[in-house]
């Protein structure tokens, strides 16, 4: 875990806050704030990423190892970039966890639960609301 000058974590709530400053009500007071994990995170993709890759090895060996691009390129080509959609999606999606994983925050408030993250741009937006939550 990451710390500041205080010597808190970089999920501490006070640390927290200031992401969700611009999208908190002004009656809204955050009772928990926290990040991802690095390790955990990036793990998660794992299983996408696995199905991928036995997509593109399936292809790869069952296909394209014994196809002949000299006399069929003109379709072969273009089909399995296509094709091999989920391999090029899992690979994205692992790039992905690396970019969005130090932009990712979560917060409880008093009204709903938020999200923050993104890489290219943040996303705010609430999960859900918490209805047996009762304001103070």
């Amino acid at each position: 875990m990451a710390y500041d000058s205080s010597g808190r974590g970089r999920f501490h709530p006070t640390n927290v806050k200031r992401f969700f400053e611009n999208v908190r009500d002004a009656d809204e007071e955050l009772i928990w704030g926290g990040g991802s994990e690095f390790v955990p995170f990036v793990i998660s993709g794992i299983p996408f990423l696995i199905f991928g890759i036995g997509w593109g090895a399936f292809d790869y060996f069952g296909f394209l190892q014994h196809a002949d691009f000299k006399k069929e390129g003109g379709f072969l080509i273009p089909f399995f970039l296509i094709h091999l959609t989920p391999f090029w999606l899992a690979i994205g999606n692992q790039i992905r966890l690396f970019l969005v994983h130090g932009n990712t925050f979560y917060a409880i408030t008093n009204k709903r639960v938020l999200l923050r993250s993104g890489f290219w741009g943040t996303d705010f937006g609430p999960l859900t609301t918490i209805p047996f939550l009762i304001p103070r």
